[in-house]
């Protein structure tokens, strides 16, 4: 992606991805969503500027609620394609397959939870944790 926009989710999630942003040697403003739970869902505002392209860094998706709200409002704010990579994915009911309607190209998942290995949705890539596991534990 070409000068993304790198996005939390919730407020949560703006030291996790400022650490990726770092990582990456980025250096830029970070877009976030304030979260809302009320009992009819989750609502998100967002802070920020939003490019085409836009990358939303999260620790879980479970149902996809936080996601959805997040990546309707930056369907809506301009991003043309939106990468989402999560920690460890629980991809339970199938509501977060809603995620590709709102201008999601790939969802990037660890198999840190083993079950996550069985999904086979195009757009949807799973990354073996296991040589992290080995570079730091020696696990073989």
């Amino acid at each position: 992606l070409k000068t993304p926009t790198f996005v939390a989710p919730d407020e949560g999630a703006i030291e996790r991805t400022q650490k990726v942003m770092d990582e990456l040697k980025i250096k830029k403003e970070i877009a976030y969503m304030k979260k809302e739970r009320t009992p009819s869902g989750v609502y998100s505002t967002l802070y920020g500027k939003v490019s085409k392209n836009a990358v939303v860094i999260d620790d879980i998706l479970d149902t996809g609620e936080t996601l959805l709200a997040c990546c309707e409002i930056l369907k809506f704010a301009g991003a043309e394609n939106i990468h989402i990579f999560v920690t460890h994915g629980l991809f339970t009911k199938k509501q977060w397959t809603k995620l590709f309607d709102f201008n999601v190209k790939k969802i990037y998942c660890t198999d840190s939870i083993p079950q996550v290995k069985n999904l086979k949705i195009d757009n949807l890539f799973i990354l073996s944790i296991k040589p992290l596991l080995k570079e730091y534990k020696g696990i073989s």
